[in-house]
This record gives C-alpha cells, structure tokens and sequence, in this order.
C-alpha cells in the first residue's frame, strides 16, 4: 500500500477548506430583500401626447386609421406636441384594456380609438385615468359606449376632428 505524501495531503485539505469557507459565505451572506424598482415610462420632453389605437386585425383597414393618423401628423408638425400610433391585433375587449393601459403608462395625454375593441374598453380606462382625454372613432355600425366622446362622419371629417382636438394639445 503506497502512503500519500504530506504535500498531496496538504493541498487537498487546502481545497476542501477553501470549498467549505466559499460556500459558508455564499449561505451566510446578508440577503439583500429589496425589490428592483418599477420601470416607468416618462415623458423627457414635457410635450402633451397623442395616442392612436387601432385593431391590425379589422381587414379592410378602416380607412379611418390612415386619415387620422395623418391628419395627427400634419396637426403635430413643428408644434410641441408628440404623437404616436400602435396598430396591433387587439381583437378581444381584454387584449385591448392591456395595450389602452400602456398607452396611459406612457404619458398619453389623448388617446383616440379607431376600432370597435379599442372602443368597448375606454370606459374602463376613462374611470381609472380621468386625466386622460379619450375620444372613440366611429362609424354607425359601432357607436361609441357612454360616457366616451365621439367622432363621426366621413373618413375626412373624422380626420379634420381629430387634428383639431390634437392642435389644441398644444
């Protein structure tokens, strides 16, 4: 039987030592129970926002959407103000509180609807953001719940509404 010398002997006793010493500290060290904070989103350039909502999924698009949308641009051109559109596949009343909540997450100073889904949520989102204006473009077919305030007619009177209630954002 061959003996271990005293030098491997030495050196596996340092390592399991220093093993053992590592992995106290790691269990004894003090945790720290703070939570990260929040992200929030905020508004750096203190310019009023403009927010267009509308459903990719309604096919045609309305053509609504491309009117308002432009009209919100030429409105936002060389003025304090922001605008933004989200065109996303918000079928449902739920898929649309969630995106409608981003939106007043963002800072949206007025959000205008241009689909029924995006429409049958605002009343939620008026009553829990009533410093956010809301205005829900319709047509006959999908008028506007209560309490939400309503552009009708025409694609381009729709249009002219919008990017006079953005104008006056600014």
């Amino acid at each position: 039987m061959k003996l271990i010398s005293r030098r491997v002997r030495w050196g596996v006793s340092a390592v399991v030592l220093a093993g053992a010493a590592a992995a106290a500290a790691v269990l004894l060290w003090p945790q720290s129970e703070k939570v990260p904070p929040l992200v929030a989103a905020a508004n750096y350039s203190g310019r009023p926002t403009a927010c267009l909502a509308a459903d990719s999924t309604s096919q045609p698009m309305p053509a609504s959407v491309s009117a308002v949308w432009g009209a919100m641009q030429k409105v936002s051109s060389g003025r304090p103000i922001n605008v933004q559109q989200l065109v996303v596949a918000a079928a449902t009343h739920d898929q649309a509180m969630s995106y409608l909540e981003g939106l007043v997450a963002q800072h949206c100073t007025l959000i205008i609807s241009v689909s029924p889904s995006f429409t049958s949520a605002l009343p939620e989102i008026a009553k829990a953001s009533p410093n956010t204006r809301l205005v829900a473009v319709v047509d006959a077919g999908h008028p506007a719940p209560k309490g939400v305030n309503a552009v009708t007619g025409s694609a381009d009177d729709q249009a002219t509404e919008i990017g006079r209630q953005v104008g006056a954002l600014a």
